[in-house]
């Protein structure tokens, strides 16, 4: 084969769908010559294997373990790029059939120059019921000239519309791969530094761009401290120009304007730091008197004010961690926490404790322990101000460029700083490190992992903050660790604002909101070996229903806030989080409906729902509502029945995220226009002949509109919050098929096998079980009663291998109460015997 004239670089990650349709782009290109394509894998968990095997490609399939982002990728390309000339291609991106050629020609034509460029379009796509939709199309880079002093301004071109000399890499390096973004924008200024480059002024290929104003404020962030990082990297080369200078910073300036003052403050601090600029506050450089008291902060230290800062290391020099401990009435564990502080490979650390008002020995021991280690400083606060309080406190008099907090009954191993610290160091994107957390007893011993506490990823790596995030709420898990686990940079959070995430304070998740809002700046670095230890001791205040509550609500309101900061963008992503919470939500109702607190949680079903409907992609109807779960109830000719069975399903489900299905079953007229009139999430579905309960609820099951159907006894009474139980059990796990709810006055465990003389009231399964059980097996008989029905339905589930149980939390009984069964009596020969 003929050595390639052309190299074309793709880096690509977890994007496999797109990845074909940028190849086939370049399979499909109109060029005379031979092209090289180099896709670089950045680390994907998915594999990319298939790419070898697509027609029309002399490929090359380069793989990082670990993620190194786009510069990285590419540099890995250009070492493998062996064409004459070399052109880049993103993954979501197309070259359309000319591209090539056109670049190829006119560089060919213009010998004093040695990159090309041309025009791309942008298509810019918004996520409509599951599929990412192009809504918008057109050219946004029109640049016909590419000098210097307006390369020094602005980025002129995408990077796909680029072809250059591979030599070129050999005289002015690669990708500037400390750059989170315009990397390329910084190499076009140092390639234009040495050579021409030719215009094409035609469309050759297109860019995609995706989601909402949010997105694009995002990378506002981080853009500006790059650049300003650049401006200040050619500083000399502007020179030559006659008030560029001036120009930049007008540029900078209108890149701030549109930046809320939070986000203002901590793009103007990160550039200080990428420009290795003092911090921008000097009064956050606190002094709490002489070393080895303890004390509360100066007057000073509580009026400074409250923007990011910390002191950064001169050159040459380490940068200072505080390590902070808050802390209340917890001396004996308290005494370990600062000896694994004080005993960390790293040494520039300052260690400072924030007593809240304990009325053990704590000050002792910090008066102990700081005149024992010089950086060691503590306080009492005046007043107690409670935990999270307390955190902000700590983080207001931190003097450190990075911070690590450590609650007093956790410990820090020996080398914990020290290996989360050198990541940030090395890459100015990263915003946190954390690792796997050892769980332990109180006596300090190891203890097992439970299902959160393991380790997410084999090795070292960086880590998208989006992907960490969505982690965390596709699986209504803390990953990232409590306080103790993570370190991350002082600049990037205000301490009055430190745990709120989308203007909302956060008390209950505080470290998941504070977390979250971290990495809607930035990328985490994460170590799968433990480096801090977790101590698992009696919750207390923690399992109160009041907190509980508290905390669903809480991830309700940081999934729902999740796309304004690019998390959950992926229809499947959201939906995934959504049914979860729902399903914990529900389990949690029907625990704690008796309990006041239970009360926030019927409108969250309500939200949850809400949110669902809009993640919905197989909606038969534009409008059409969505319901978890539909409640089927068979109904003939007992009007009075009805009613009760109506009132007690309305007075004991509220929420829109059920509908109930009356089933008619040749009832009476009057019966009937009941049914007809009545209003709310509900559907009627009639059979002209009387077929019976089975046919009945094979009906119900085929015009189910939930994911969850409840073959409901049309003579049984629903207790309050008998429903989400069901529910909310079906969708946690447990490799349960199908749920009972637990009869009145009787006796069950918290799970139980179902016994074959058990009364049945009601059956909840999914839609899709009930109906590939039940509808298409011959099981139903023409005119059998309800309870005869009920049987059937969960003897079909049982001899279908489906694990099926009761659920104590939820409660059915007979109507009325006064017709209960007796053990000897079946519930059908109960309700019959009514005069």
């Amino acid at each position: 084969m003929p050595a390639p004239l052309l190299t074309v670089i793709v880096p690509t990650k977890d994007r496999p769908d797109l990845l074909r349709r940028a190849l086939e782009s370049i399979a499909a290109q109109q060029f005379s010559g031979t092209i090289q394509t180099i896709v670089v894998d950045d680390g994907s968990a998915l594999p990319q294997q298939w790419v070898t095997a697509l027609p029309g490609l002399d490929l090359t399939y380069v793989r990082h373990e670990a993620s190194r982002d786009l510069a990285g990728a590419r540099n890995t390309g250009l070492r493998h790029a062996t064409g004459t000339y070399v052109g880049y291609l993103d993954d979501d991106d197309v070259w359309l059939p000319q591209h090539a050629q056109l670049l190829v020609d006119a560089l060919e034509a213009h010998p004093t120059a040695r990159a090309a460029y041309s025009l791309a379009e942008r298509w810019h796509q918004q996520l409509q019921q599951g599929t990412w939709v192009t809504v918008e199309a057109g050219v946004e880079h029109r640049h016909a000239q590419f000098d210097l002093d307006m390369v020094l301004l602005t980025n002129l071109t995408p990077v796909n519309t680029v072809v250059h000399e591979r030599s070129l890499i050999d005289e002015v390096g690669g990708f500037d791969e400390t750059l989170a973004v315009v990397e390329d924008w910084d190499l076009w200024i140092r390639l234009r530094a040495r050579t021409e480059f030719v215009h094409v002024p035609e469309v050759t290929c297109a860019y995609t761009t995706r989601g909402a104003t949010n997105m694009t404020q995002q990378r506002i962030r981080e853009f500006w401290p790059a650049q300003a990082r650049i401006f200040h990297r050619y500083r000399e080369l502007a020179a030559e120009f006659s008030g560029l200078g001036d120009v930049q910073q007008s540029h900078l300036a209108k890149v701030i304007a549109t930046m809320g003052p939070d986000d203002a403050a901590v793009a103007q601090e990160r550039a200080r730091i990428a420009l290795g600029q003092p911090p921008s506050d000097a009064s956050l450089h606190h002094d709490y008197g002489s070393p080895g008291r303890s004390g509360e902060p100066s007057a000073g230290a509580d009026a400074s004010t409250d923007t990011a800062g910390g002191v950064h290391a001169r050159a040459g020099e380490e940068p200072l961690v505080s390590i902070l401990i808050p802390t209340c009435d917890e001396v004996d564990l308290l005494r370990a926490a600062v000896e694994s502080a004080s005993n960390q490979t790293y040494a520039n650390v300052e260690i400072l404790i924030s007593d809240d008002c304990s009325t053990d020995a704590t000050r002792d021991l910090i008066d102990e322990a700081s005149q024992a280690d010089p950086r060691i400083r503590g306080w009492v606060n005046a007043a107690p101000v409670g935990r999270t309080e307390n955190y902000r406190v700590l983080l207001r008099a931190a003097r450190g460029e990075f911070v690590k907090y450590l609650d007093a009954d956790d410990l820090l191993h020996a080398d914990c700083v020290e290996r989360l610290l050198a990541p940030l160091l090395r890459d100015e994107r990263l915003v946190l490190a954390t690792s796997k957390r050892q769980l332990i007893d109180l006596a300090g011993d190891a203890l097992p992992d439970h299902a959160y506490s393991q380790a997410i990823a084999p090795s070292p790596r960086r880590m998208p903050g989006a992907d960490l995030v969505n982690l965390c709420l596709r699986t209504l898990a803390n990953w990232i660790g409590e306080p103790s686990a993570p370190l991350f940079r002082r600049a990037a959070v205000a301490a009055t604002t430190m745990f709120e995430f989308g203007g909302r304070p956060f008390d209950a998740s505080a470290d998941l909101a504070l977390w979250s809002s971290l990495l809607s700046r930035g990328d985490a670095w994460y170590e799968p070996d433990p480096l801090s230890s977790q101590r698992v001791h009696d919750a207390g205040d923690e399992t109160s229903p009041a907190v509980v509550v508290e905390a669903l609500t809480d991830l309700l309101a940081i999934i729902e806030l999740g796309p304004q900061y690019g998390f959950l963008l992926e229809s499947d992503d959201a939906r995934l989080a959504l049914t979860g919470l729902l399903g914990r939500v529900a389990a949690t109702y029907g625990t704690l409906h008796a309990d006041p607190a239970a009360a926030a949680l019927l409108p969250a079903t309500t939200r949850i729902a809400e949110l669902l409907a809009a993640t919905r992609a197989d909606a038969r109807e534009p409008d059409m509502p969505f319901y978890t779960t539909t409640v089927v109830v068979p109904v003939t000719d007992d009007l009075g029945a009805a009613i009760e069975n109506i009132t007690a399903i309305s007075d004991g489900t509220p929420g829109t995220w059920f509908e109930v299905c009356f089933v008619d079953d040749a009832a009476d007229p009057e019966l009937a226009n009941l049914l007809d009139n009545l209003e709310g999430d509900i559907q009627v579905v009639r059979h002209e002949s009387r077929l019976g309960a089975s046919a009945s609820y094979a009906s119900g099951i085929e015009h189910a509109r939930g994911e969850h159907v409840v073959l409901l006894h049309p003579q049984a009474v629903v207790h309050p919050g008998w429903l989400p139980p069901l529910v909310g059990l079906l969708q946690a796990g447990h490799d349960v098929d199908a749920v009972l709810p637990l009869l009145r006055d009787a006796e069950a465990p918290d799970i139980r096998d179902v016994g074959s003389d058990d009364a049945v009231l009601a059956v909840a399964a999914t839609r899709d079980l009930l109906h590939d059980t039940i509808t298409r097996s011959p099981v139903t008989t023409i005119g059998d009663s309800a309870g005869h029905a009920l049987h059937i339905a969960r003897d079909a589930l049982v001899a279908a291998g489906a694990r099926v149980v009761v659920e104590p939390a939820s409660r059915v009984e007979p109507l009325p109460t006064a017709y209960a069964p007796a053990p000897s009596t079946s519930v059908d020969a109960a309700i019959s015997s009514r005069s």
